[in-house]
């Protein structure tokens, strides 16, 4: 009897090994596809960086006005958001034609999600 014991655990012991090498064969597949999800997101995220990266730059720019400010500055054509008293982020913009500039201090009264816009009367006239 206590060898028919013996042999039944071992059988089981057995069956629990295999059982948990198919597991682990079976987890080492899944890992491995959810790895290669993972790096294959890498490259693309990756890809994509180096344009959000480019579209924004943290320089030194000394300015007294208040944070969230924003300076645009034509002949450099960037547009600065001031983050502090000698920080900003500069964004490359794209600036108007000779005769087409503007200047002055605007302030901005509202902010709208895919706002409705018309081009104004002069834009139309030069580009009717």
């Amino acid at each position: 009897m206590r060898r028919r014991t013996e042999c039944g655990r071992r059988l089981f012991y057995n069956a629990l090994i295999e059982t948990s090498n198919i597991e682990r064969k079976t987890m080492n597949r899944r890992t491995s596809k959810i790895a290669q999800f993972v790096f294959a997101a890498a490259i693309i995220g990756a890809a994509s960086a180096p344009q959000a990266a480019a579209a924004r730059e943290f320089v030194h720019y000394h300015s007294e006005l208040d944070p969230g400010s924003i300076v645009v500055s034509e002949h450099e054509r960037k547009l600065y958001l001031i983050v502090d008293q000698d920080d900003a982020i500069a964004y490359k913009v794209a600036v108007p034609k000779a005769g087409k500039e503007w200047s002055g201090v605007v302030q901005i009264n509202a902010k709208f999600v895919a706002p409705d816009w018309t081009p104004p009367e002069d834009v139309k006239h030069d580009h009717p």
